[in-house]
């Protein structure tokens, strides 16, 4: 009796080229074909929280401070123990002008620092 072939499944995840093409299209500029190549993703992949990192990215790269402040919070929520996702809720918020969301942030990420 053979044995049947193993065929390597993509899993929940995302190939990291995947990631990396949408990087260098926002990196163009072309932040709305990015965004519409991130929703795919995500579209495909919905418990991946690395994507909701790179929504962030976008937004931020795009100069809009209340979108990048949403996808932060979307991105913190998902991961309430990631030290980078506090980081950019705070830096979006402060640029956003939502300072009461930037002083809640920076409180939360205070105490990665006890």
């Amino acid at each position: 009796m053979s044995k049947k072939p193993r065929h390597k499944t993509t899993g929940s995840a995302p190939q990291p080229d995947q990631l990396t093409a949408i990087r260098r299209i926002a990196d163009t500029g072309d932040l709305d074909r990015a965004r519409q190549r991130l929703a795919a993703l995500r579209k495909a992949f919905p418990g991946f929280k690395p994507l909701l990192g790179l929504a962030w990215e976008i937004e931020s790269l795009a100069g809009e401070p209340i979108n990048a402040s949403a996808r932060a919070w979307d991105w913190q929520l998902a991961s309430p123990n990631s030290a980078q996702a506090l980081e950019a809720l705070a830096d979006s918020a402060r640029e956003a002008g939502l300072l009461a969301l930037m002083a809640r942030a920076l409180q939360r990420l205070s105490r990665f620092d006890e």
